[in-house]
């Protein structure tokens, strides 16, 4: 399954952590031989209380950590652990990427590797940031409820804490050098007009395709509060199988969001032409963290209604929704 042509050390992990296959640059990183690293459990070779463990889990898909070598040197690697299904069984594709001092080729590789742990940090802070603006933002329009209350109150306070084990892994590594990149402008958190968010109408039913649970039940307090029903699904295939469900019923959906970047599935993009298919009137709306994405930049070249860019408030969610309904 790795092919040859892969100049990084990649290791194909079991969802238990158990090393199935590696590449020839996995077994040169470490000094063992194939043999030696295959049927190892991953916290074998990486620091066991490091943040890499918390991978498998899915309370990452990327750390900073140190890698052991056979000899018992320690190395200090960039980890990114993609995931996907394969004949119905849940697998892992981890890339390591060496930035032990000394160790990296030239700048411009050590500026890519900053780079590419850049990205996936700012996509995972754009989620927990979606879930903390929108919570506090219900929290601002007023709930009736007092279990919804200590729900939203929950799901911010989680991602704060979450935000903040990420910076403190950032300060780690960094001691500052790289937190320009992704770095926060207070200005994000802009302040609003109050409007009313209740909606005592039903609004409609709508399918939301999003992989963070943190993301996806505050979108649905959000949405719930809009008056809209909402079906949550993680992979675009179960987006396309209720969709069409849907259809065949005569009760379709009247809208639906899909986040651009789903972890090891399909994402939104792909997920959008299969919608149109079966419907070619269908309300549809893309969201990501990259406000320069071209998709979103240009997201009707991609069949897509609407747009919304994560973190996002009560308030521009119904103002995409507006927009897209009323294209």
């Amino acid at each position: 399954m790795l092919q040859k042509t892969d100049n990084t050390p990649i290791f194909l992990l079991d969802d238990s952590g158990i090393i199935m296959e590696c590449n020839k640059q996995a077994c040169e990183l470490g000094g063992y031989s194939c043999d030696e690293i295959v049927e190892k459990h991953f916290s074998d070779i990486l620091l066991s209380d490091s943040k890499a463990m918390g991978v498998l889990a899915g309370e990452t898909n990327h750390f900073i950590t140190r890698f052991i070598r056979k000899d018992g040197y320690q190395l200090t690697v960039i980890g990114i652990m993609n995931s996907f299904t394969r004949q119905k069984e849940k697998l892992h594709y981890l890339t390591l990427f060496d930035v032990t001092s000394g160790n990296l080729i030239n700048q411009s590789e050590e500026n890519e590797n900053i780079k590419l742990l850049a990205g996936y940090i700012a996509h995972d802070l754009n989620n927990i940031l979606t879930g903390i603006m929108g919570s506090l933002s219900l929290l601002k329009e007023g709930v009736d409820s007092a279990i919804l209350y200590d729900e939203l109150l929950a799901n911010a306070e989680d991602g704060a804490f979450r935000a903040r084990d990420i910076t403190n892994q950032i300060l780690a590594y960094s001691r500052g050098e790289i937190s320009s990149v992704f770095g926060i402008d207070k200005s994000d958190f802009k302040k609003t007009d109050h409007f009313n968010s209740k909606s005592d109408q039903d609004s409609g039913k709508l399918l939301l395709l999003e992989d963070n649970n943190l993301v996806a039940e505050t979108a649905r307090g959000m949405l719930n509060t809009l008056g809209y029903s909402v079906d949550i699904v993680k992979e675009g295939e179960d987006a396309i199988e209720k969709f069409k469900k849907a259809l065949q019923l005569e009760s379709p959906y009247d809208v639906v969001i899909l986040d651009k970047t789903i972890e090891g599935g399909m994402d939104g993009v792909t997920t959008v032409k299969f919608l149109l298919n079966l419907d070619p009137s269908a309300v549809v709306i893309i969201t990501s963290g990259f406000a320069n994405d071209d998709v979103i930049k240009n997201h009707q070249d991609y069949g897509f209604k609407g747009c919304l860019t994560k973190p996002y408030t009560v308030r521009e969610l119904y103002e995409s929704l507006c927009v897209a309904l009323d294209t």
